[in-house]
């Protein structure tokens, strides 16, 4: 029996209804506030009673009114029959139900938080089975409390806050759990446990037998009975007291887990828990809720304890902010991903389901890796490289840092790339040079990719193209094609460069400043000669655009990277703030574009 998805209805700050499916493992990325830790305590309520608080836990937008306030809180959690492991009750199993899209049978459990539960203190199950829908209050005795309680007993569920270094005690508590847990899952132990309790009440028993028999004699005949009450709990919870976790040195130097370093103990008290449940095996089977796993590790240990928890057995659930951990996944793994953001007050989810050769291909010919996929709140497709160094030092000298920037290396690619990234719920920003529009092949092209896309909306392209050439002067205008653009066309917006990137870099006011830089430091980069010196010197005969266009010959001619030397110049540009204003406008409208995905 094993865990397959959840659904989530009306629960903190989840408003509406959140699903997704879960593998061996299932990952929750997203930034803060996004709902992660919601799931988590949702799986902390169904399985071991959490407390609910109708005025806190159910979703504050709702409580004001308005379409579906009277909506409750549900969890529904569907669990699969897996044939090779035994259940620990065997009429569940008769329950189970044939579901198309599962090889194996399945079967629904529902608990449900009305509206007024602080009222009544009352909560629903609903199980879906084999014989149909069964409902019942927790607590009454019926069927439906029978399974579930069923349910509940063959998977427990244990989850390791983020806060689970926070208490100075917290090791005491998870030892005290691992001396339960060691108990109860081994017959041995239980064997052994049992016996030493029945020696004690019987030893206990005749104390008692004399102890009355004394009362009796003098004359306590209101008071002629006496028993020993053994509290078992406490008893074990004195054990787990005296239990304490070490650490030894090579030098043979015992220190106490407190002392430790809070990365390393992060790692125990994860290994430990891990280990517990691995010992209990399918009796019951143990669900694992993790919350930041990587919290106090540098990034070697955040992917050993990523991949420990990972590849183990235990199914696991595990939320996370670390890019070092999504970037251990595969894009053969990120149908084991949840992306989670917030729209407004409420949080959004989309389970990942893209084809890997897409995603590879993006990894292999692009510097885009898998974690700025699931962690920017936008995408831009550029033309190339060179595009792609500039906007992001661009981006990044205006602290800017969630776009994710793709270069897309011809317009016959931009339909994939936006199949993609459409997966990961990011707005798409397409940025392309303005001389696209004077070559008829390259027009086409982008076309026949934005008819594909379905970005054809109000306007067709060659109506887009004529309003592009009447209002397109200078790069001062491209927040008119920008706003135009995202109004007709089912995007975030058109980012186009009137002739070239590299053009839109010089301006009137900083020519001579990218002149004398050439002439002084150029010589130093570059090993130029004394003919490159000279073709230098001729761009002051030149205007704007044949500037660019001399240095576009002189870079060819000098065997020198184009984007290596663009780089440099960003960079001078940058340092003496000369960039032109007209580029940083553009630049602009990518962090200004609301996200509209």
């Amino acid at each position: 029996m094993r865990l397959i998805s959840i659904e989530i209805k009306n629960y903190r700050s989840i408003c509406g209804s959140a699903a997704f499916n879960i593998g061996d493992f299932l990952l929750l990325v997203g930034p803060n506030n996004s709902g992660k830790s919601t799931v988590l305590n949702a799986l902390d309520l169904f399985f071991n009673d959490a407390p609910y608080d109708s005025d806190l836990d159910y979703p504050q937008q709702l409580q004001k009114g308005g379409r579906g306030y009277r909506a409750s809180t549900k969890i529904k959690l569907r669990f699969e029959k897996d044939k090779t492991k035994k259940l620990l009750t065997r009429k569940l199993g008769y329950h189970f139900r044939k579901v198309r899209g599962h090889d194996n049978l399945v079967l629904d459990v529902e608990i449900e938080y009305p509206r007024n539960f602080n009222e009544i203190q009352k909560r629903k199950i609903c199980i879906t089975s084999k014989r149909g829908k069964l409902t019942s209050f927790v607590g009454e005795k019926s069927k439906a409390n029978e399974l579930f309680e069923a349910v509940r007993n063959n998977v427990k569920f244990a989850k390791i806050s983020a806060i689970r270094l926070k208490d100075t005690e917290i090791e005491k508590t998870i030892l005290l759990e691992f001396l339960k847990l060691s108990l109860q899952g081994a017959r041995k132990y239980i064997k052994a446990y049992n016996n030493f309790w029945s020696i004690l009440h019987k030893k206990f028993k005749d104390s008692e037998d004399l102890i009355g028999s004394v009362l009796h004699e003098f004359n306590f005949d209101n008071n002629e009975k006496v028993e020993f009450i053994f509290n078992q709990e406490h008893f074990i919870e004195l054990m787990g007291q005296t239990i304490n976790l070490h650490l030894i040195n090579k030098d043979d130097i015992k220190t106490n887990f407190k002392y430790q370093g809070t990365g390393l103990q992060s790692i125990i008290l994860i290994t430990l828990i891990k280990f517990v449940a691995n010992q209990l095996g399918t009796k019951p089977i143990v669900i694992l809720g993790i919350e930041e796993p990587e919290i106090f590790l540098h990034p070697g240990a955040q992917r050993a304890i990523f991949n420990y928890i990972k590849n183990d057995e235990t199914q696991s659930i595990i939320s996370t902010h670390s890019s070092v951990v999504v970037n251990e996944l595969g894009p053969e793994d990120y149908k084991n991903v949840v992306k989670m953001w917030k729209e407004g007050s409420d949080c959004k989810s989309t389970q990942i389901s893209v084809t890997s050769r897409l995603l590879y291909d993006i990894y292999d010919k692009t510097d885009v890796v898998g974690s700025e996929l699931f962690f920017s709140d936008k995408a831009i497709l550029v033309e190339g490289l060179t595009d792609y160094r500039i906007i992001k030092k661009t981006l990044r000298g205006r602290k800017h840092f969630s776009t994710v920037i793709i270069p897309y290396g011809g317009y016959s690619r931009i339909f994939d790339y936006y199949k993609v990234i459409s997966q990961f719920n990011i707005p798409l920003i397409i940025s392309f040079d303005g001389d696209v529009m004077s070559r008829k092949d390259s027009c086409e092209s982008l076309e026949n990719q934005l008819i594909q896309m379905k970005q054809l909306n109000k306007v067709g392209f060659n109506k887009f193209i004529k309003y592009y050439k009447k209002n397109f002067k200078s790069q001062g205008d491209s927040s008119k094609i920008f706003k135009y653009s995202k109004k007709h066309f089912k995007t975030n917006g058109f980012l186009i460069f009137k002739d070239s990137i590299e053009q839109a870099l010089v301006s009137q006011e900083n020519v001579d400043e990218i002149i004398k830089w050439f002439l002084q430091e150029g010589v130093k980069f570059f090993n130029l000669d004394q003919k490159n010196k000279q073709d230098l010197n001729n761009f002051k005969l030149l205007d704007r655009i044949t500037k660019v266009e001399k240095m576009k010959g002189f870079v060819k001619r000098s065997d020198i990277k184009k984007t290596f030397i663009l780089e440099r110049l960003y960079d001078m540009l940058a340092s003496k703030k000369i960039l032109p204003a007209t580029f940083l406008q553009s630049i602009d409208l990518i962090i200004q574009s609301s996200i509209e995905p």
